[in-house]
């Protein structure tokens, strides 16, 4: 049976290291570069619209770094990262990094990388998903840096509440995780439906609603595994009721 040869994208703001890491991957079998960019503006643009196997791109890099590259993909591909800074490799698993390989790369370790991503069958499982720099006092890579970026699968996220210029990301675990973002940056990245604005301070998941009370004058909501209403903006009400009550129907 023959193999189908692996399509890589390598993505590094140095032509030099593109140019050493394409000499390292064409002593791996079956391997095929089908993209190089040093511009990581570029490869968004690129990976964007076409699909590759695998995605080696550098972690620190001009114009946006490799986490922040991974994490505006809508459809990653196996992700592996290089990096000369080895602490940030836990942050590369966050995101949902197969592998993180410390620069100058070594062979052995690339070829080891590379069969990791053939045999986990990758399926994409982050397509479901988005990736936030949180800022959080007991991640063990908070002596480094303030944030670290997290990846949270959409269908985990019950709702989103501001706090001056934080916003705090509500789990169906009971977790909160806090980030310097904008609810108005987090509307714009989220699909719609299912998540809506229903109040200038809160960014919800309609599936997780729990109940609803509508009224002429004011209607409000409560959240899965919460006690405390939330204000439903008028302009919003029609909508919500239309999503929550077809989706009891289905139930």
């Amino acid at each position: 049976m023959m193999v189908k040869n692996m399509r890589v994208a390598v993505v590094d703001d140095e032509q030099e290291s593109i140019d050493t890491l394409i000499k390292l991957l064409a002593l791996c079998q079956d391997v095929d570069v089908v993209y190089e960019s040093t511009s990581p503006i570029d490869a968004l643009s690129f990976l964007n619209e076409h699909q590759v196997d695998l995605l080696i791109t550098d972690v620190v890099m001009s114009d946006i770094d490799g986490i922040s590259l991974v994490g505006s993909l809508s459809n990653p591909p196996p992700i592996i990262l290089m990096t000369s800074y080895s602490e940030r490799a836990i942050e590369g698993f966050d995101i949902g990094a197969l592998h993180c390989l410390t620069k100058p790369v070594n062979i052995v370790r690339l070829k080891q990388a590379i069969q990791r991503v053939r045999e986990r069958n990758y399926s994409r499982p982050y397509r479901n998903s988005i990736v936030i720099e949180t800022t959080e006092r007991d991640h063990p890579e908070n002596t480094y840096r303030k944030t670290y970026a997290r990846r949270f699968l959409l269908s985990d996220m019950v709702f989103i509440n501001t706090d001056g210029n934080l916003a705090h990301i509500h789990q169906i675990d009971g977790v909160v995780h806090t980030a310097r973002i904008t609810l108005n940056e987090l509307e714009n990245r989220l699909p719609s439906p299912p998540f809506i604005r229903v109040h200038k301070g809160f960014l919800i998941h309609m599936d997780h609603i729990d109940k609803v009370s509508f009224k002429q004058r004011r209607s409000h909501l409560f959240m899965r595994g919460e006690t405390t209403a939330i204000t439903i903006d008028p302009s919003k009400a029609e909508h919500i009721k239309k999503y929550y009550f077809n989706d009891q129907t289905d139930r």
